[in-house]
């Protein structure tokens, strides 16, 4: 959605409701207060969200080259099994 169809949206809302004071004046609370606190929120659950999964994948890797390393797998793909050697 394009910069000027949501100034167009904000607009069609305000003349539809320009004429009722109730709803005109949560539209302007909802524009002025609630949205930009919406999206500040967002942006952080965002962030929280990716730096989880980062920390996530990290402690993932690390567990399996420790894994590795410390256990020796060999795959088998013609009969799809893992083995090891004594």
């Amino acid at each position: 959605m394009s910069k000027d169809s949501l100034i167009n949206s904000i607009c069609d809302l305000y003349d539809k409701y320009k004429d009722d004071s109730i709803i005109y004046n949560k539209l302007v609370h909802h524009i002025t207060q609630d949205l930009p606190s919406i999206l500040v929120n967002t942006k952080k659950q965002q962030k929280n969200r990716e730096d989880r999964r980062m920390l996530l994948q990290q402690a993932h890797d690390k567990f399996v080259n420790q894994f590795i390393k410390k256990n020796i797998y060999f795959y088998c793909n013609t009969s799809e099994i893992f083995f090891t050697y004594d």
